[in-house]
């Protein structure tokens, strides 16, 4: 028969499982040494843990780690009385680490109870507190539940951790609601074709080349259903790289500047779950379709003329350097410019600048006229001239308007 103190329980996990981020001694002292948890006795053993999964918690959700165990008492104390009632016999921690909030049970169940009867009560009193404390219709944000499979020996314990903190991260495949033991995970999978995925993305491409909405929506559906089945995070992040590269080079053949909303719809870690992301990335290219449909793909010359302009538009930048850069006559880079952009080089350039000057006038507190040159402008009176004519109100009260 072995035996496991609290503290055993809670630093010796961790430590093996290398997850706590500088062990909170507040933790110990208060869970642990008043409240005095004494050592229990298993022969055979579930382990369960519950919470917020710590890749989609975050810090500005509003609730740091020790305030949280506020909250956490209620939601212990009614998974105590429930387990006693149970006549179940346990250990629990709550684990507080990385924005991350996590309660962890050792438990053995009598002969008319089952685990995941366990690891459905567990996860009711949680949902109940986060339906509370937190406002769900405004936030995706959920509470997952995963349990081990039966455990003989506490030399597994570590193993166990490890497997289960893993299983987590499946959340972000919106199973939230379901008990998730590794076998159950592995039911749940359906076997993806990395081949088919890939000629549904080219295709996708091609008709968003075309301007062929229907066709395009089509074949990303179609892609991203077998990628949620797979549940694969490997497959997942290669496919949605390679949408984002697509994407980024057609933009950019068009003239249009790739930011950070591109790159993070994009991104697992910013979306809490694979559906919302499933659903945010195409909305995404609908608009960037819709942006694109008055404007044509350019030649590589005026595209590097872009890219130059963007990158040195806060030089005291001419047409007949950009034509330079390009190794093009002036002419020839003036007629093809508006053939290709819509409007003439100068123009362009001053769009630019103004589109800059916006942003360090709503995240920066320099003064007007560090901006106008910050941007390129010799004068802060030609500044506000072409900033207001482009705007419609002035450097000053755009800032007054837009202050974050």
């Amino acid at each position: 028969m072995n035996e496991m103190s609290a503290k055993d329980y809670v630093f010796g996990w961790v430590a093996n499982c290398e997850m706590l981020y500088g062990q909170p001694q507040e933790y110990y002292d208060a869970k642990v040494v008043r409240k005095e948890i004494t050592p229990f006795y298993l022969e055979k053993y579930y382990v369960l843990i519950a919470g917020l999964n710590r890749n989609v918690y975050r810090s500005a959700f509003g609730i740091d780690a020790f305030s949280y165990t506020d909250y956490f008492r209620e939601a212990e104390k009614a998974i105590h009385e429930l387990l006693d009632a149970h006549g179940i016999v346990y250990n629990t921690a709550m684990l507080l680490y990385d924005h991350s909030k996590r309660f962890v049970m050792v438990f053995s169940t009598p002969e008319n109870i089952s685990a995941n009867d366990v690891a459905e009560i567990v996860s009711s009193c949680f949902n109940s507190l986060y339906a509370r404390i937190f406002d769900m219709s405004k936030t995706p944000y959920r509470n997952y539940t995963v349990l081990s499979e039966e455990i003989h020996g506490y030399e597994n314990l570590s193993n166990t951790f490890r497997e289960m903190d893993s299983l987590s991260c499946q959340q972000y495949f919106d199973m939230c609601t379901m008990v998730m033991t590794p076998a159950l995970l592995e039911n749940t999978r359906v076997p993806a074709d990395p081949e088919q995925i890939h000629e549904d993305l080219t295709q996708m491409y091609v008709a968003m080349r075309a301007g062929e909405a229907e066709e395009m929506i089509e074949k990303y559906r179609a892609a991203m259903a077998q990628l949620e089945a797979a549940r694969d995070f490997d497959l997942l992040a290669d496919a949605l790289a390679s949408m984002r590269a697509s994407l980024e080079g057609l933009l950019r053949s068009h003239g249009r500047e790739v930011g950070e909303d591109c790159r993070d719809v994009f991104a697992i870690g910013k979306h809490p779950t694979f559906q919302i992301q499933r659903d945010e990335i195409e909305y995404y290219l609908l608009g960037c379709m819709e942006g694109l449909a008055d404007t044509r793909p350019m030649s590589q010359l005026i595209q590097e003329a872009v890219r130059y302009i963007r990158h040195h538009y806060a030089e005291d930048l001419s047409v007949a350097d950009i034509a330079e850069h390009i190794g093009m006559s002036q002419s020839w880079l003036t007629k093809r410019f508006r053939q290709e952009c819509g409007e003439n080089i100068l123009s362009y350039l001053l769009g630019v600048r103004v589109e800059r000057a916006k942003v360090l006038l709503t995240e920066t507190d320099m003064l007007v006229q560090e901006v106008a040159c910050a941007v390129g402008f010799d004068a802060s009176r030609y500044f506000s001239s072409v900033f207001g004519r482009a705007v419609g109100m002035t450097p000053k009260a755009y800032r007054e308007a837009n202050k974050k």
